[in-house]
């Protein structure tokens, strides 16, 4: 089970395909993504000076669970999505179709598909947003510097990602997990920049009837197989009684999460 776990976890290629496979199960699937998506939307709602925002960029909007509630609090001029998987056209249709309200039928989209870590984004956003999504880094810490410089001076960068403790169940027993900061270092890293105004954190359980089901739910966000081969049967028989042997009580077995949310204002020139 940990042959090739941590190189196919840090994979673009493979991540891109396993998002893509998880589009039509996610948003029913992605209950901790859904809170953390809102309650970032709410944290912005106290922050920002003005529900009017020229210039949003999205990184990883995925299928727009953020990108709709961000167009759906604030009056957005033009929204820069991003991805990884490149047909990124169902999501701006999604938000299209909420056309009776002006202020979606407003915006101006650009979609913007590929590796956030490579492409070359655009500049002077009001809004740098993303939700779910740092954790997927290779250098976290040198995207966090790409996130700020293209905010404008004096524009805010919103991030809801996962900390250390994320998925721990699953680390315990396959060995791997990805590189995940813990909230101090997303502070620190921010904090040479912008003001930071907004930083906490939590962690939450999800409960499952059975470790089989449980893998089951990682497959329909995304995060599903932890190699880049599929596994067998075997393999998945034997990861199952070793998560259960270890974790079930009460008759279930749990899953935990580690959601992070940190809300920073870059700094004026």
């Amino acid at each position: 089970l940990q042959t090739d776990m941590e190189s196919s976890l840090t994979s673009k290629t493979l991540i891109a395909r396993r998002f893509a496979r998880s589009g039509p199960t996610y948003d029913r699937a992605a209950i901790v993504q859904h809170d953390m998506a809102h309650q970032l939307v709410r944290l912005l709602g106290q922050v920002l000076q003005s529900t009017q925002l020229e210039h949003v960029l999205e990184l990883g909007c995925g299928t727009g669970l953020l990108t709709e509630l961000l167009v759906q609090r604030f009056g957005i001029q033009h929204l820069t999505l991003n991805d990884i998987v490149p047909d990124l056209s169902g999501v701006a249709l999604r938000c299209s179709r909420r056309g009776q309200d002006p202020r979606v039928s407003g915006i101006r989209f650009t979609l913007c598909p590929g590796d956030m870590e490579t492409i070359q984004l655009p500049a002077d956003q009001d809004l740098v947003a993303s939700n779910a999504v740092l954790q997927w880094a290779t250098a976290p810490q040198a995207m966090l510097e790409r996130m700020i410089d293209a905010v404008k001076p004096g524009g805010v960068l919103a991030i809801a990602t996962f900390g250390p403790d994320n998925l721990q169940e699953t680390r315990d027993v396959t060995g791997r997990s990805l590189h995940y900061l813990p909230l101090s270092a997303l502070h620190t890293a921010l904090a040479a920049r912008t003001e930071v105004l907004i930083c906490e954190e939590e962690t939450r359980t999800i409960s499952f009837e059975s470790a089989y089901a449980m893998l089951k739910h990682l497959q329909r966000t995304g995060v599903n197989g932890l190699d880049q081969r599929p596994w067998s049967p075997r393999a998945v028989k034997e990861f199952c009684t070793v998560y259960e042997s270890r974790f079930r009580a009460g008759g279930r077995v749990p899953l935990t999460y580690h959601p992070i949310i940190v809300v920073a204002r870059r700094r004026e020139v």
